[in-house]
């Protein structure tokens, strides 16, 4: 008797959720084969962002497509699995365009985890775009000889020691006075994460673990690349209190 009780006081609800279930998927199918939202225009954000092979393929598999049938975030995970896109944005722009927005990554520097090994290029946030067996001036070089992580796919994410903190330092140096006569030649990181920079005419300026927090020392340099002596420095340490100079 009280189950039957429960039954009849449920059956009120349960005939509401039919009822709205049912005009839910009504609408939903209707919406679905109405040919008033298939997609007659596929848009790439910025222009050229894709290759034109790429635009094509999407065009294949989307134009004609009820728009209500694509899911945004589905298309958006496939397209940044490029390690080139560091970020997708898909939208559905009712009642015919699906537009795709699109942000790179872009080669930032070159890491050589062997002395002779390949060239891996990264961005800023360390995802590996690809490898060369040549050098590409254009981009910074970064020594990691003791690195753990000397075989890097594309795509992968490196967790490289001290790779963040000279990514910093090198955007500072770069609007330092002392950048207009002295140009970077590479970094150096060993596998506690110590940033040392090579300048170009030498010599090594090692600013440790925490490099940003010796940047003002910069300054202090002048004297010494100006001097007389300049080719017989091996490194400048300026981590510690005081400049330590090593010379041959």
């Amino acid at each position: 008797r009280l189950l039957f009780k429960g039954i009849l006081k449920a059956s009120p609800f349960v005939l509401l959720g039919g009822v709205g279930f049912g005009i839910f998927w009504g609408v939903r199918e209707n919406l679905y084969a109405d040919p008033g939202f298939l997609v007659q225009s596929l848009q790439v954000v910025p222009e050229g962002a894709l290759p034109p092979q790429r635009v094509q393929e999407l065009e294949r598999r989307f134009l004609n497509r009820n728009l209500f049938k694509i899911s945004p975030q589905a298309l958006a995970r496939e397209i940044q699995a490029d390690p080139m896109i560091r970020e997708a944005r898909v939208i559905r722009k009712f009642p015919t365009t699906l537009r795709v927005e699109i942000s790179h990554r872009d080669p930032f520097v070159q890491i050589q985890f062997f002395p002779y090994g390949p060239y891996v290029s990264a961005a800023e946030d360390e995802v590996v775009l690809s490898k060369e067996f040549e050098r590409n001036k254009k981009l910074l070089l970064i020594e990691a000889f003791e690195a753990r992580e000397s075989k890097p796919e594309n795509g992968e994410e490196l967790s490289l020691a001290g790779f963040p903190e000279a990514v910093e330092l090198v955007k500072a140096f770069q609007t330092h006075p002392l950048a207009r006569s002295e140009a970077l030649e590479r970094i150096r990181l060993d596998h506690l994460g110590n940033v040392t920079l090579v300048l170009a005419k030498g010599p090594e300026l090692r600013f440790g673990r925490q490099p940003m927090k010796k940047f003002y020392t910069l300054g202090s340099l002048a004297p010494l690349l100006k001097g007389p002596d300049r080719n017989k420095i091996i490194y400048i340490e300026l981590q510690y209190r005081d400049l330590i100079v090593k010379k041959k």
